[in-house]
């Protein structure tokens, strides 16, 4: 009996040296588990695949025990690993062309970098001996406003328009972080100097500088923006709610076994919309098991934060992002390619490529098992995008009391001298726009608000004005199909001057850009 309780208290002092060596060193326990795995029913005889990504809320579904016992089933008899390594790119991009992981996820603008670039040991960025290691194969989910920009109360208003540049912003380099505030630099009158950015490396590194309140600003999202504001009573600027089509997740396999792991992917895909149906059909239960990953934030929080992300299931896939599918009204949608092109442009007009990454964008995209499950018309996988807008009209009185949004920074649209009639570079920026106002501002009404010269007869001025803005709602309209209750004609004459600054070396060259209408972002004046 002696013997007997001598050994139990060795064994229980032996695990308790090994737990607390565990957390005093910061063991890291994932080769343990990955023993557990495939010494247990949870790994037994099933094929493995192991991916990577991060706490995003938008990768729930990936890391959820539902879609480890989804795969778990035959015929898809998959054993399903997933690897948090904390917003490391670099490192995820690494061991997918290492083949330490079948497929990672990452958002489009990202992987455009990352996919291209790798760091030397200086710590320089340097071409990839074989750039864009993986293929996207499916997109997941489009932020909503789970990219955040928010702020410390005492210095911020929570208003976009009233944002100081010269705070200081924080953020996560290399990540949706850094899109989304390049993106408000690029489109809205906001110029933030090089030294007012506060880079760090990790999200542990963001959230302990906001505990030291080390930045005016931060830029992070979902759960973390959650965290800072239950924390530090941080107030919402700016996020991907009301500026959409940058931060889009996708699926990457591993470009050299793609062909040889087409079955693989495709029961893995399948068993991933499948988890995603029952999480659309069963929403109490999504609710659940996100509490149980997100054990500090309450149900509320959760609530909200499943508001923020908008999965996107094999339906949208084949009929909005990929094209290898009609919509209800008979066309092909192209989003994801549209994603891609707009974040080249962003990507190169800061600097964080230097050219081109690819001749061809269609060489990252391999749309076979979208359109391969697409075909199975299985209702599981099948919902319907939700409906747009129906803008209500609204009085003179109403669309006087909407509050302004942010100023954009828009190139002129420009009309023939003393006319009405749009130059070749007005057309252009109008139908430019047209294409931001759907994907970009859908949460926006807008004022189209003409211009002309100062002098001559003022009532003759502002008639042109108001034609001006007119003729442009008419493009946007009939060539756009924008909805004419979201749009309201003003006419300024030569009162007032636009309201962006205009580009030119002198007067007479600011003179000659002067846009003749300009387009103003107001809130809609409903629920959206």
């Amino acid at each position: 009996m002696k013997l007997f309780t001598s050994l139990v208290i060795i064994l229980l002092v032996l695990g308790l040296i090994a737990f607390g060596a565990i957390k005093y060193f910061d063991i890291d326990v994932e080769l343990f588990d990955t023993y557990l795995q495939e010494t247990s029913d949870a790994g037994g005889d099933l094929t493995k695949i192991t991916g990577a990504g991060d706490a995003y809320v938008g990768y729930f579904v990936l890391q959820s025990r539902k879609l480890k016992q989804q795969a778990r089933r035959a015929p898809t008899s998959l054993n399903v690993v997933w690897k948090d390594d904390g917003a490391d790119y670099r490192d995820r991009v690494k061991k997918l062309e290492d083949g330490v992981y079948d497929y990672i996820v990452m958002p489009v603008s990202e992987w455009l970098v990352w996919g291209k670039y790798d760091i030397d040991e200086n710590g320089r960025k340097k071409k990839r001996r074989n750039p864009f290691p993986g293929v996207i194969v499916s997109v997941l989910a489009e932020s909503r406003g789970a990219d955040v920009m928010l702020g410390f109360g005492n210095v911020v208003t929570g208003n976009v328009k009233d944002l100081d540049p010269n705070l200081t912003y924080a953020y996560i380099a290399g990540t949706p972080s850094e899109t989304l505030l390049n993106s408000m630099v690029a489109n809205l009158q906001l110029d933030i100097p090089e030294e007012n950015r506060v880079k760090v490396d990790s999200e542990d590194d963001l959230i302990k500088l906001a505990d030291q309140q080390g930045a005016d600003v931060f830029i992070t999202w979902e759960p973390i923006a959650t965290r800072l504001r239950t924390k530090h009573g941080m107030v919402d600027i700016w996020s991907s709610k009301e500026f959409r089509g940058y931060i889009k997740d996708v699926l990457i396999w591993n470009r050299d076994r793609v062909g040889r792991d087409k079955e693989r992917i495709a029961r893995f895909m399948g068993a991933y919309f499948r988890t995603l149906g029952l999480y659309s059909a069963q929403r109490s239960q999504l609710i659940a098991d996100m509490r149980k990953s997100y054990s500090d934030l309450s149900q509320q929080e959760i609530e909200r934060l499943i508001g923020t992300v908008e999965f996107v299931d094999v339906h949208e896939n084949a009929t909005q992002e990929f094209g290898v599918e009609e919509n209800s009204s008979g066309q092909l949608g192209d989003g994801l390619m549209q994603t891609i092109d707009d974040c080249i442009v962003l990507q190169l007009q800061f600097g964080n490529l230097d050219s081109e990454p690819i001749d061809d964008p269609a060489k990252l995209v391999k749309d076979d098992f979208i359109a391969e499950l697409a075909a199975k018309k299985s209702q599981v996988f099948a919902s319907p995008r939700v409906a747009q807008t129906e803008w209500m009209q609204l009085s003179d009185s109403e669309w006087n009391g909407l509050q302004d949004g942010p100023l954009l920074r828009l190139r002129p649209v420009t009309f023939h001298q003393h006319t009405a009639k749009l130059t070749e570079i007005g057309v252009e920026t109008v139908d430019t726009f047209a294409r931001q106002l759907k994907q970009t501002y859908p949460g926006f009404r807008i004022k189209v608000i003409g211009h002309t010269r100062s002098g001559g007869d003022p009532r003759i001025l502002m008639d042109l004005s108001q034609k001006r803005a007119k003729a442009v709602i008419r493009r946007l309209i009939t060539v756009h199909n924008i909805d004419a209750d979201r749009m309201r004609a003003y006419g300024m004459g030569g009162n007032e001057r636009p309201s962006y600054k205009l580009p030119g070396r002198n007067r007479r060259e600011r003179m000659q850009n002067t846009a003749r209408v300009e387009f103003k972002l107001v809130d809609s004046g409903q629920s959206l």
